[in-house]
């Protein structure tokens, strides 16, 4: 018995240093991204702070996320901002495996959905570019993680952040809360209070 779980605690740490490499590997190549967005964010962030006035990098903006990743971007380089987006992209599937199923320390099952989300090169490239799009799901899975478990202030707060890192997740946010008063067939007024918030 006990050297079973020794055993199984040597494959979790191979993983996860796998996955942390795998990381470094993706932020080294990545730089800033081939995405223009992300320099239009660290730009918008830079003119904040020499300027003191607020350009939005895109149509109405995306201020949690221009000021998130531009703060990153400027006092920390390319590097670090592409690894914080790789490990929101890798615990955005953790958290959605996690909303739906429970499972231990290292599951076969969420190994086989990582892979599955990682062997994806649209999701894999585009959730890995310092941009809004990692940290918006991110915040996404985290308050839909936090709305299955009945958290509802905190589900309700990660809801708003997504919709202000990314403007188009509001649809989906509330197309999620009706889904599960759909599902528990039941009004609860706390799920209401996350509406209206």
């Amino acid at each position: 018995m006990f050297k079973n779980l020794i055993l199984n605690n040597n494959k979790n740490i191979i993983l996860i240093f796998l996955f942390i490499f795998i990381g470094i590997i993706t932020s080294l190549y990545k730089g800033y991204g081939d995405d223009i967005d992300s320099h239009a964010m660290i730009h918008t962030f830079i003119r904040i702070i020499q300027e003191g006035l607020y350009e939005p990098s895109r149509f109405y903006g995306y201020p949690f996320a221009e000021l998130f990743y531009g703060f990153f971007a400027y006092f920390f380089g390319s590097f670090v901002s592409s690894f914080i987006s790789y490990l929101f992209f890798l615990s955005s599937i953790v958290l959605i495996y996690k909303s739906y199923f429970k499972f231990t320390f290292i599951d076969y099952k969420l190994l086989l959905f990582v892979i599955l989300c990682f062997s994806n090169p649209v999701l894999y490239l585009d959730n890995t570019n310092p941009s809004d799009a990692p940290l918006s799901l991110f915040l996404f899975s985290l308050g839909f993680y936090l709305l299955k478990k009945k958290n509802w202030t905190y589900a309700a707060l990660f809801f708003a952040l997504t919709i202000s890192t990314r403007a188009n997740y509001g649809l989906l946010v509330y197309a999620v809360i009706l889904y599960e008063v759909f599902i528990q067939k039941k009004i609860d007024s706390e799920i209401f209070k996350v509406i209206l918030i």
